[in-house]
């Protein structure tokens, strides 16, 4: 628990301290949240400042960073800030007592100077002088609660429901899974699971891209594999390219430069994706920043590869708490989020916890259906709706896995729902390298 009530000069130290302790989760909540220079008092003032400055140059903002950036009685004045400096997760509490005490500083201001305006201003001008001083204090005190009701929110959401524009949704990737399940919620938990190499991460980039070619942006987090990996499969799915006869260097020229004009191309996919690994907080944290910069749903990339800040016993009062930060987290950016993670040997089941489809909207199956013959490109799968809170649940869909383009498609016939997630391959020929 947060040191409940310490004086204002400890929580700037405690805010400054875990800023430079962690400053990749940290800074992201804290420059979120408003607070800039003006909430400190000197000296911690104009080292905020620094910080904030070397945050915006993007450059490192660590205690070693600082530093080579400070003279020694400064730096030391950073070392005490770290040596006191509480978990990362109480952040937001010792945030909004800055906010506070910033708050009532504006609003003694606006008293004081309400005060000697009032006695100074003639008789018939003392209602507009009351009326500037309620201003002052209406605009630093919090925002009143204006929640529309009930009745006018769900009008709206009828109304959106009511609009067809494709645009506005977050569609699955394709057409048989659309029909049977409906678009994606605005705020919704959903799991991916499956046996290891059954097209769980194929799958949700090709959710990614449809959104993409709707003009939606997508926040990938892929903790399992490296932003690289992440890019031959978008290649593979954008250009309908073989990307392994590339990787073993038996791509004739024609394929090379076809690969490269394609890659070019990824420019306009609007697919954030990071492959740094984290904790569920600092996931939050890049998800906040995410969300403000516009992405409309968040994939996490396997659930099994997010770290803890804690030993646990056993795997499953591990996954029990991780279950429970992600559906926090999802209440948090308020968008939906998709969580990959692998399935119970032989079972259509989540690994570890009951708890993860307790704490579920809906949970997705992808295996293999064992009555249809494969080919070394296509593997016949079937989708199974183990949960879902929305619609249907406990339906199997089934679905065709284009290994060699890592996409997905209805078992029968094309996708008229689904959006096409290909380039045209010669939209920038010129731009793409010359190979030898």
């Amino acid at each position: 628990m947060p040191h409940l009530n310490p004086d204002l000069a400890t929580v700037e130290q405690y805010v400054l301290g875990i800023a430079l302790y962690k400053p990749d989760e940290a800074l992201p909540i804290a420059f979120a949240s408003g607070v800039t220079e003006d909430y400190f008092t000197e000296p911690l003032c104009f080292l905020w400042k620094a910080i904030g400055v070397r945050y915006a140059e993007k450059k490192p903002c660590d205690l070693a960073a600082m530093a080579i950036v400070v003279d020694r009685p400064t730096y030391l004045i950073l070392e005490g800030c770290v040596d006191v400096a509480p978990p990362v997760a109480h952040l937001r509490y010792y945030l909004r007592i800055l906010q506070n005490r910033r708050m009532v500083d504006g609003a003694l201001d606006a008293i004081r100077t309400g005060e000697i305006a009032i006695e100074g201003a003639p008789a018939d001008d003392v209602e507009s002088v009351v009326g500037e001083v309620r201003d002052a204090l209406q605009s630093v005190t919090p925002p009143a609660d204006n929640q529309e009701s009930l009745a006018d929110l769900m009008v709206s959401a009828i109304r959106r429901a009511d609009d067809d524009r494709d645009h506005i949704l977050i569609r699955w990737p394709t057409g048989d899974l659309n029909r049977e399940l409906g678009p994606l919620t605005g705020q919704e938990l959903v799991y991916i699971g499956g046996q290891a190499s059954c097209g769980k991460t194929a799958f949700a980039l090709n959710l990614c891209c449809c959104l993409s070619h709707a003009g939606h942006i997508s926040a990938y987090r892929s903790i399992e594999s490296s932003r690289e990996q992440i890019g031959w499969r978008l290649l593979s799915m954008t250009g309908n390219i073989d990307t392994l006869r590339l990787r073993r260097r038996e791509a004739t020229q024609q394929e090379k430069e076809t690969a490269a004009s394609v890659a070019i191309g990824l420019r306009e996919y609007k697919i954030n994706v990071c492959d740094l690994p984290g904790t569920v907080e600092e996931i939050r944290g890049w998800a906040v920043l995410q969300k403000a910069a516009g992405a409309r749903v968040l994939v996490i990339d396997c659930m099994r590869h997010i770290r803890c800040r804690q030993r646990y016993d056993n795997p499953v009062h591990q996954f029990r708490d991780l279950s429970a930060k992600l559906k926090q987290l999802r209440d948090d950016v308020r968008m939906p989020v998709i969580v990959l993670h692998h399935a119970a040997q032989g079972e259509d089941r989540l690994s570890w916890s009951q708890d993860i489809r307790n704490d579920a909207d809906t949970i997705l199956f992808l295996k293999e259906d064992e009555a249809q013959k494969h080919s070394a490109t296509r593997k016949h799968m079937l989708g199974y709706v183990d949960k879902n809170r929305e619609g249907h649940q406990h339906i199997t869909v089934p679905l065709l896995f284009k290994t060699d383009t890592q996409t997905f498609e209805d078992e029968h016939g094309e996708n008229p729902e689904a959006t096409d997630r290909t380039q045209p391959k010669d939209t920038y020929a010129d731009e793409a390298p010359d190979f030898p």
